[in-house]
């Protein structure tokens, strides 16, 4: 490809970013947690975009950079051309002017009419045939120096010719040259347009990003208040049966999984109202880690149930089979109907704590962390009921 092919292709480049710039969605009045969640992922995706473009037009700055530096670098080639050719024809010049006042010299004492030279000629020669050589010699000195003096600017013409081109082809590398810093010029200034555009889709997402968090948390916050009232009434009505627990039927739970046994297990209420409150605390503040068990440096889903346990000076296994196998073994596995706000919900690998209206808080794979989601109950992940573990 040409060098005015190659800039006609990174100039269309640079066009063409110009028009894909994309631009930051216009935020929306968001009333949960999830909408905003929507928005900041769209924001997030419009500026990886940014990311692309910056990336792309950081590579055609730099292939410009490098034609640029080429370019310079044939410049100084050449010149460096041109400045040995003039030389070369300044000699050749002085060669010929040298050549010619010679020849000039020569033909003034050898060839005037009636001078001295001819007669001398005549009366120094010992014979015709010497007469002859001398005049023949004399002739040849003159041809000879004509000839050099021909050569020399035939010589001086071609070197010329030579530096005509030179200057020409210097001519054209000063253009290239011109062309490429245009081109660099609005390189750089669509790359500082992006950056400004980057900067500002990093602030809007960041923006974003914290109003989703204290969203989570003012739900969050909703959620434990009414969790724990939930709670409260549960253990009035619990209280009111003689300690047997009424559940009115919820249209919300999952209908397989666990039985329909009864009794809070070893829990008292201040202990419930604990766990729920620790659960709710860590709400879209903490990480899931394989095998992690501190909220500083992020959870698992079993050290995620066990650390809320733990605040309520309960001590559980870091391990969803074994915290399973101790629900079913002291309250068996119930149903949601037949749950209380506190207790350990179970799946296949997956333990999380009940909050109530058919939702746990739990620890999933990331991105989620701690977060607080609706009961589900699938062929890949079966629920498998819940209860108190002590």
């Amino acid at each position: 490809m040409t060098f005015s092919k190659r800039l006609a292709a990174l100039a269309f480049a640079i066009a063409l970013a110009c028009l894909c710039i994309v631009a930051l969605p216009q935020p929306a009045q968001a009333e949960t947690s999830a909408e905003l969640q929507a928005q900041l992922d769209a924001a997030k995706s419009k500026r990886d975009e940014l990311y692309q473009q910056a990336d792309e037009i950081s590579s055609q700055l730099n292939d410009t950079r490098t034609q640029l530096d080429e370019v310079n670098g044939q410049i100084d080639e050449t010149q460096a051309k041109i400045d040995d050719v003039q030389k070369d024809i300044s000699a050749k010049e002085a060669e010929l002017k040298e050549r010619q006042a010679t020849l000039a010299t020569t033909i003034s004492q050898n060839y005037k009419t009636g001078g001295v030279s001819w007669l001398s000629l005549i009366m120094e020669a010992t014979t015709f045939d010497d007469f002859v050589s001398r005049v023949y010699y004399a002739d040849k000195i003159s041809q000879s120096q004509a000839d050099v003096i021909e050569e020399t600017n035939r010589l001086r013409e071609e070197l010329a010719a030579k530096k005509a081109e030179l200057d020409h082809e210097q001519e054209q590398l000063q253009q290239q040259k011109s062309e490429s810093e245009t081109l660099l010029a609005q390189q750089e200034s669509q790359q500082a347009d992006l950056n400004a555009k980057i900067s500002e889709a990093d602030s809007y997402v960041n923006s974003l990003d914290q109003q989703v968090k204290d969203k989570m948390a003012e739900e969050a916050e909703v959620a434990r208040v009414a969790a724990e009232e939930a709670a409260r009434q549960a253990a009035a009505e619990a209280a009111a049966n003689n300690g047997n627990y009424y559940r009115p039927s919820s249209s919300g739970s999952v209908g397989s999984g666990g039985g329909s046994g009864t009794g809070s297990g070893g829990l008292t209420q201040s202990q419930r109202n604990t766990i729920l409150s620790a659960a709710y605390s860590l709400v879209g503040k903490v990480n899931y880690v394989w095998g992690g068990e501190n909220p500083s440096t992020g959870l698992d889903c079993s050290g995620f149930t066990r650390w809320c346990y733990a605040q309520a000076g309960i001590s559980l296994p870091h391990s969803s089979s074994s915290q399973r196998a101790l629900v079913a073994s002291h309250t068996g596995l119930k149903s949601v109907g037949n749950l209380i706000p506190g207790d350990i919900l179970c799946w296949g690998g997956h333990v999380g704590i009940y909050a109530g209206g058919n939702t746990v808080i739990d620890c999933n794979w990331p991105p989620d962390g701690v977060r607080i989601a609706t009961i589900w109950n699938t062929a890949s992940s079966p629920f498998y009921g819940g209860g108190c573990p002590v």
